[in-house]
């Protein structure tokens, strides 16, 4: 969100587009072509990934008996979306160097290309998400705990990440702000931005801390996957106690 909100911002301040207009439209067909084809397109890979064959053949690494089998596909659902994250983010901190170091405008189509598969990735995961919270709570709190996963995206993630990211931005490169005329009331970007050496390093650093916020998402994704494989052993063995 913090990419998405200041993105066309950091690209005319770093010399990607020299049009405003020009810069939001490519940016906004980019990052939405990448949440339009990552969605589906997750959804129908991690549905392969950790669906439960009808008849399992001998030697199937798939549990027998239901609980077990529902924490076994929302631990490959997790494993699938720890890659996804993993990825995405490491291909927009790839497209961060590229707009900040890489000559432009020369290199626009590798950072587009970057961005979108980064947006990709990122949006791939947002089915395996919902479906492993609907695998993982019973049934009388699915509703509760989806509410809960979006009550916690939207207070740790779209809300402050505008305001944190343009604080950011402000502090380390105050003069790429927008400008508005007064007369016609157009924005325009501060003429200053590009002529300061300081301002552009200042954007520089801000977008790639900006990109490299959402590695910490692997570990936690990680770790996660890991809880949900051995709560998954421990209901196999479960199955097992002599009675």
């Amino acid at each position: 969100i913090g990419v998405s909100s200041f993105g066309p911002q950091f690209l005319l301040g770093l010399g990607v587009f020299e049009a405003e207009v020009t810069c939001s439209l490519v940016f906004g067909v980019t990052a939405a072509l990448g949440g339009l084809i990552g969605t589906p397109l997750g959804g129908v890979l991690l549905d392969r990934y950790a669906s439960v064959p009808a008849d399992l053949p001998p030697g199937s690494t798939v549990p027998t008996g239901a609980k077990a089998q529902r924490l076994w596909q929302a631990s490959r659902i997790l494993a699938a979306i720890t890659i996804f994250v993993a990825a995405g983010g490491a291909f927009l901190v790839a497209d961060g160097f590229v707009c900040g170091w890489l000559q432009q405008p020369q290199y626009m189509p590798l950072a587009m290309g970057f961005l979108c598969i980064g947006v990709l990735l990122s949006f791939a995961t947002s089915s395996g998400i919902t479906r492993a919270i609907l695998l993982i709570v019973p049934a009388p709190m699915r509703g509760f705990a989806i509410a809960v996963q979006i009550l916690g995206l939207h207070t740790l993630g779209d809300v402050p990440a505008p305001l944190v990211v343009g604080a950011v931005k402000d502090q380390l490169a105050p003069g790429c702000g927008m400008l508005s005329n007064q007369t016609t009331h157009e924005t325009h970007l501060n003429p200053q931005c590009r002529d300061s050496e300081a301002d552009q390093q200042g954007l520089r650093l801000t977008l790639v801390l900006t990109c490299l916020w959402i590695m910490w998402a692997p570990l936690v994704w990680g770790l996660c996957y890991l809880v949900l494989r051995r709560r998954m052993r421990q209901a196999v063995n479960d199955a097992f106690v002599p009675y």
